[in-house]
């Protein structure tokens, strides 16, 4: 044993021997080349060896790992970019839990729900700034999604009050962006996406909720410099693009066009910074902010006289307020249009309330709607609102694949060794992956039909807090969850009320389509009937309701 350890010793001197004999050759630049790469080698070596040792001490193991058809991981982060549900067939694969590698870094990917918790529950443990802050920072700086710590923790108290019930939603403005949709509805019968209509929808509410203007209304100042919302918007989208391709890139993120990243935050910011100085110069006293309905910008101006953060929050909300609930709506009328018995259902519910225009009591008041459209847990027919959630966000959610970075060294607890039932050790800097596409589509919770709309299958199930997940949860759980509900809860309603069907005119799945959301990339292409002329679109097996 003595003899054989003498051997090694001999022989790895005699390797540093002959290393550095050869370096002596070199000239001093290929010298520090061959140094800085040997000890970057050493350096990973070590602190894989180190991390090896305190997961042994701590009783965790290893995932199981996905099977690259590339050494840097590219064919893993593109595939479920264009493919979503593509990770749930990974996680029927690999198990609930497994980890990637990308640029040479190591990524965790779970659908289970107890490692979920553990990642959203723990604010001190996990967070989102350094996934997402320097692929965002030029665009919309530090707030509340893209901080951690401290710098969140203000971000959350800025805007809390900004999101109660008597705030978030302002019935005249959606009333007037509602018939503007109708207003550009084709004749009836005549096939039409709705997609982009809800969008604009959408869009102008979150304007009056952001800025405090109604972007439809006819008595806009005529002195309003920027009164084109539509070139804010292109530019806007085009900024968040070029910064989620940027969060995707990682250390790669240099090679996004830097001037075409510039001209559209540049615009965006300038027509935000009018507006945001517009609300200065207007300045209501306090009191008077507590007792009306005031916009997100009008309620930052008297809390913080920073305007880049008045703009970076500006700019985070943003995000959160237009693609999701259109998407939400969107999702459900496509799904809603392939069963029209239970449009009808829903319709007979809707106009037998004496309600009209909605009010938010009317649209909390119990029915059948919540359960038939929400699939979901929220105690036997409670309303619409709750019912939205089945048809678009277990079935298709509006963000399917949530990240988070551990902040610290940590464990998650369970997904590990060969019976998945160990606890996995994760370093700090390790980037997670929740995937909801995956968790709200899971067997042993929702049955075996977990791809179909089955309202029913409520009555049967529940799912605990962890399991069913449509607007997060922790400390990070969304702020516009009532905002959302509401909002989309009317909508329907007027749609019910007006169509007597709303026919599907695609045959074609559901396809989706990432960005910073995920929405349908078929569209949701329909034609609405106010009449009660024979039913002539596509017609689809009718699930149990």
């Amino acid at each position: 044993m003595v003899l054989l350890e003498y051997e090694r010793k001999c022989y790895a001197a005699g390797v540093l021997h002959s290393i550095l004999g050869k370096l002596r050759n070199m000239d001093r630049f290929t010298n520090t080349v061959v140094l800085g790469t040997g000890l970057l080698i050493l350096y990973y070596l070590w602190s894989s060896w180190k991390e090896r040792q305190v997961a042994h001490q701590q009783g965790c193991e290893p995932p199981a790992k996905y099977r690259h058809k590339e050494p840097l991981g590219f064919d893993y982060v593109l595939g479920t970019h264009f493919d979503v549900p593509s990770v749930a067939r990974h996680h029927h694969r690999y198990g609930k839990t497994y980890q990637t590698r990308f640029l040479g870094s190591i990524q965790m990917n779970t659908c289970d729900s107890q490692n979920v918790q553990a990642i959203m529950q723990f604010n001190k443990a996990w967070g989102v700034g350094p996934l997402r802050y320097p692929g965002m920072d030029i665009f919309c700086g530090k707030g509340i999604i893209t901080a951690d710590g401290s710098a969140w923790e203000h971000s959350r108290g800025l805007l809390k009050n900004m999101y109660r019930t008597n705030n978030i939603v302002h019935f005249p403005t959606l009333d007037t962006a509602v018939n503007d949709l109708f207003s550009h509805l084709p004749p009836e019968g005549t096939t039409v996406d709705l997609q982009p209509l809800f969008y604009n929808l959408f869009l102008h509410t979150a304007t009056h909720f952001l800025l405090g203007f109604n972007s439809l209304s006819s008595d806009r100042k005529s002195d309003e410099v920027f009164e084109d919302v539509g070139s804010f918007i292109t530019d806007f989208h085009n900024a968040m693009f070029l910064c989620g391709i940027r969060i995707i890139l990682g250390r790669l993120r240099f090679l996004v066009p830097r001037g075409k990243l510039e001209k559209a935050v540049n615009s965006s910011h300038k027509f935000l910074e009018f507006y945001i100085n517009k609300a200065f110069e207007e300045k209501d006293d306090v009191e008077s902010l507590e007792t009306k309905s005031a916009s997100l910008l009008e309620g930052l101006v008297h809390r913080t006289d920073d305007k880049t953060e008045i703009r970076n929050q500006t700019l985070q909300n943003l995000m959160a307020s237009t693609d999701t609930i259109s998407i939400l709506v969107s999702n459900t009328v496509f799904l809603l249009s392939r069963h029209p018995d239970v449009w009808q259902q829903l319709r007979d519910e809707a106009l037998s309330n004496p309600v009209d225009p909605p009010t938010i009591a009317s649209l909390n008041a119990p029915g059948l709607l919540r359960n038939v459209l929400f699939e979901c847990k929220l105690h036997f027919f409670d309303s619409l609102r709750y019912c939205l959630l089945a048809t678009a966000l277990r079935l298709y959610p509006v963000f399917p694949l949530l990240g988070r970075v551990a902040l610290v060294d940590t464990t998650l607890p369970v997904g590990g060794g060969s019976s998945g039932q160990s606890r996995i050790f994760i370093p700090a800097g390790t980037p997670a992956i929740i995937c909801f596409w995956a968790l709200h589509r899971d067997e042993t919770i929702f049955g075996p039909d977990v791809d179909k709309f089955v309202p029913r299958r409520w009555e049967h199930i529940e799912p605990d807090q962890w399991e069913f997940l449509p607007f997060g949860k922790g400390p990070r759980a969304c702020l516009g969850r009532e905002k959302a509900l509401l909002e989309a809860s009317y909508v329907m309603t007027r749609l019910l009320k007006k169509f007597s069907r709303i026919e599907s005119r695609d045959d074609r799945d559901y396809k989706s389509e990432m960005k910073l959301t995920c929405r349908n990339g078929n569209g949701c292409n329909v034609a609405v009937l106010q009449s009660d002329a024979p039913f002539s679109g596509t017609t689809y097996v009718q699930d149990e309701i």
